[in-house]
């Protein structure tokens, strides 16, 4: 079950020494029509009106999209980051392994010997247990080369949604991330939620 996976990750990203935002979970669904109506108007008011640019950049646009998304649902959103399988297809395979070493040493060349971007996948998760997934479709869409899936979003119970993908969270809440830009030492996470800064291209110069 997601939730329990979700809570485990909460007490395994405090063990990193991450404060995490309280957060319990409610019954009931946030993602209505009214709440993503009110999302989507918030977005275009910051120029974005699609989620093509955000292909392969799901730390990012989540992250930054983050404040927003928690102001037009009213609620507590946390960024949750970790696993992700399509089907018996493992798409992105972090452990809890690699986000300690992520978290005392930064990312270094050798992250991306085998990956050609982070190893991990990064969406939102709201108080119902429900999912908002920003991203994943427009990366899996320029990369299999299916232009329709590009400017979808996935949303919804992350338990119904599996296994088509399958989200695994490990690592919950924004403080996580920004220590480890910091020990980096490279900018990566946008600085505001507007559709320039989201769209600009971040080169990482590692050791």
């Amino acid at each position: 079950m997601y939730k329990n996976k979700f809570i485990e990750a909460l007490t395994f990203t405090s063990s990193l020494g991450c404060a995490v935002q309280e957060f319990t979970f409610d019954s009931g669904t946030l993602l209505t029509e009214e709440k993503s109506n009110v999302m989507q108007e918030m977005l275009e008011n910051n120029g974005i009106y699609s989620f093509k640019n955000s292909a392969g950049q799901c730390i990012n646009w989540c992250h930054a999209l983050q404040p927003l998304v928690a102001k037009a649902f009213d609620c507590n959103v946390l960024l949750t980051i970790g696993q992700l399988h399509f089907g018996k297809k493992t798409i992105y395979n972090p452990t809890e392994i690699d986000f300690t070493r992520w978290h005392k040493l930064g990312f270094r060349k050798s992250d991306f010997n085998e990956n050609t971007g982070f190893n991990f996948h990064a969406w939102l998760t709201l108080p119902s247990g429900e999912i908002l997934d920003l991203t994943l479709w427009s990366t899996l869409g320029s990369i299999w080369k299916k232009p329709e899936m590009i400017d979808s979003v996935i949303c919804g119970d992350p338990d119904k949604i599996a296994p088509y993908p399958k989200y695994t969270p490990i690592i919950i809440g924004n403080e996580y991330i920004e220590t480890v830009e910091s020990i980096t030492g490279c900018e990566f996470l946008s600085k505001s939620n507007s559709i320039t800064d989201l769209s600009r291209v971040h080169l990482l110069m590692l050791n």
